[in-house]
């Protein structure tokens, strides 16, 4: 046999031993383990599998890449270990993704109402911004309504007990109420350093929410200058004192319709000047003539039925009724205005913001002085001082509040910025028994308040 012959036959011999090999390869397999699969060009391929070692199908890949990894006869969705991964969440409209895989993203999605108008009212996210009615900017909701307080905090025409937001109990029929202060005449000269403020104080007063008209009686000598004598407060808050030219060197008898500042018990009356006049006046049998719905004037809350909470009840008193240092470094915004809280400030533009035109802007001691809260005959036990704000970026984050009782003194810090929301802070938790002194102090800094609150805990 020639060498060339020999070449042949020796590679034909390595052929059949290769075929043999792999034949018995593929028999010792089995036909269980044998997977036939399209290739890219429309035939078919084969491949062997391992069936002890089969993969999770689960995830974003294995759910999504047509095998059956886990090789128990379901592939990709139509297996129960993709359910996570091909159950679509729910659209997020203006993030640029298209979460629900669909095709289609954020306003090209029929799921999302984009240009739709929030309805403020329905308990429904209409223009799918993630945020429903009163939570959304799109919505001027008003405050809601507190009850008690003499304010129409909702606006709609309704205060306290007239408005079905409030759950008051059955009243009885108004009656006209006479309570008197007891003191004696009280002389106010600035000439002779008697420059005031004469104080007088009325108690057994009904709760407010009990009121429906109060007049503020009074005898005065001398009151003969018109819009020149001084002011009347009622715990803080401030009405002109009357005159007239005809009570020079004469007594009068004055009255003053009270719309707001009353508090239930005890309440503060004071006479006070201009702080730049010279003023001599005298005041005496000061009074306030009350129509409460009260079965007996001798009560101070509503009889039918029984006042509940006992004698630890909820304390609450208003920006307006407060007392201020540096009066003119404070904007005090009229009840039932947009600005119905107070603020230090130092810019001219909030000179027709104030209710009383008392504040001024000045380049010195800007931004300085108290807001005084003064709370009697609170009952023994532990307590929560909350103090409402109006927080904005521009507010202190350290806005400084000094509680006085019989415990003592504390000072507390409060973070009074924000977004524009109000908000009620918790300036911190107390034991108190009789008066508490609250007093937000500006040292500087733009610090508001809307009232302060104590809570019985």
């Amino acid at each position: 046999m020639s060498n060339m012959l020999k070449f042949i036959a020796r590679r034909e011999a390595r052929h059949v031993a290769l075929f043999l090999l792999l034949s018995s390869l593929l028999l010792a397999c089995g036909d269980d383990d044998i997977t036939t699969r399209r290739d890219g060009g429309g035939g078919t391929d084969t491949a062997t599998t391992d069936t002890t070692d089969g993969v999770d199908e689960r995830g974003d890949v294995l759910c999504f890449d047509g095998v059956d990894n886990d090789r128990d006869g379901a592939t990709d969705c139509d297996d129960d270990g993709c359910t996570d991964a091909c159950e679509a969440p729910p659209e997020l409209c203006g993030d640029g993704v298209d979460n629900d895989r669909d095709g289609q993203t954020d306003c090209d999605d029929a799921d999302c109402a984009c240009g739709a108008t929030e309805i403020c009212d329905d308990s429904i996210d209409n223009d799918a911004d993630g945020r429903v009615d009163c939570e959304d900017s799109d919505c001027d909701c008003p405050d809601p309504e507190v009850c008690g307080d003499g304010v129409d905090n909702d606006g709609d025409g309704l205060a306290d007990c007239d408005d079905p937001d409030c759950d008051c109990p059955p009243m009885v029929d108004p009656r006209m109420c006479e309570f008197a202060s007891g003191g004696g005449r009280m002389l106010l000269d600035t000439q002779d350093g008697f420059a005031g403020p004469l104080s007088f104080t009325v108690t057994d007063v009904p709760d407010p929410a009990l009121i429906s008209s109060a007049i503020l009686a009074f005898d005065g000598f001398d009151l003969d200058h018109p819009n020149e004598e001084g002011w009347i407060r009622v715990n803080g808050t401030r009405y002109p004192l009357p005159a007239d030219s005809a009570n020079d060197n004469r007594m009068s008898s004055e009255r003053v319709t009270i719309t707001t500042g009353l508090r239930a018990g005890t309440n503060t009356i004071e006479f006070e000047r201009f702080s730049a006049a010279r003023a001599y006046y005298a005041i005496e049998n000061v009074r306030l003539l009350i129509n409460a719905r009260v079965a007996d004037c001798d009560e101070t809350g509503p009889v039918d039925p029984p006042p509940t909470g006992g004698p630890r009840d909820r304390m609450r008193i208003p920006y307006e009724s407060a007392s201020y240092t540096m009066r003119a470094r404070w904007v005090v915004g009229c009840p039932g205005s947009h600005w119905r809280y107070a603020w230090t400030a130092s810019a001219a533009e909030h000179i027709e913001r104030d209710c009383d035109g008392i504040y001024r802007p000045s380049s010195y001691a800007e931004r300085r002085g108290d807001a005084i809260f003064r709370f009697t005959g609170v009952a023994s036990g532990r307590w929560r001082v909350l103090a409402g704000a109006r927080h904005t970026s521009s507010r202190s984050p350290n806005a400084l509040f000094i509680v006085q009782s019989s415990s003592g003194t504390e000072m507390r810090e409060v973070d009074q910025r924000g977004g524009g929301e109000y908000a009620d802070d918790t300036v911190g938790e107390f034991t108190f028994a009789g008066d508490v002194t609250v007093t937000l102090r500006a040292r500087g800094d733009s610090v508001a308040i809307t009232h302060v609150t104590l809570e019985p805990i």
